[in-house]
């Protein structure tokens, strides 16, 4: 009977000690991923909104954000928040959601976040879903306007 508990003990430590393991590689790789989105999105942020930038829009948007979007259109967004809330002084930032998502063999991650500003004109908010595929992000949604607004100036795609 006393190697039956002695064997049920290093099952038990066994299992723990794995568990743990698994546990500690995954949330390491969810923070590297969480930080490397922070950097992405922080910097995109600054390029785009501190003078309203749409080629710093274009450059960083997604395949599918550019295919649902007209030529033309990111620049009509951008416009429309350098009317409404003026170049951007300062701002935070926080990530909201993470997704880690694979579909037909295809592995991506999609990241929210939001970020309150102080513009010339008051404060706005910004969000953005950012996509990861590869080492490479991008910009998969771009939403703005005054803080409290229901997203007057958007642009948006799918990835589904």
């Amino acid at each position: 009977m006393k190697w039956l508990w002695i064997t049920l003990g290093i099952v038990f430590v066994v299992c723990c000690g794995g568990g743990s393991l698994i546990g500690y590689i995954v949330y390491n790789n969810a923070k590297g991923v969480s930080d490397d989105a922070g950097k992405f999105g922080d910097a995109s942020i600054t390029a785009i909104c501190t003078n309203w930038d749409a080629n710093a829009l274009n450059a960083r948007a997604a395949p599918e954000l550019l295919d649902q979007n007209p030529e033309g259109t990111l620049e009509k967004v951008v416009d429309t928040l350098r009317n409404s809330l003026g170049p951007m002084k300062s701002f935070t930032s926080h990530i909201t959601n993470l997704n880690a998502k694979t579909e037909n063999g295809q592995s991506w991650v999609e990241v929210q976040m939001v970020a309150n500003g102080q513009f010339e004109k008051g404060p706005g908010e910004i969000e953005l879903t950012l996509l990861k595929r590869g080492d490479k992000w991008s910009i998969l949604k771009f939403y703005g306007g005054p803080e409290g607004s229901k997203k007057p100036a958007s642009s948006s795609s799918s990835s589904e």
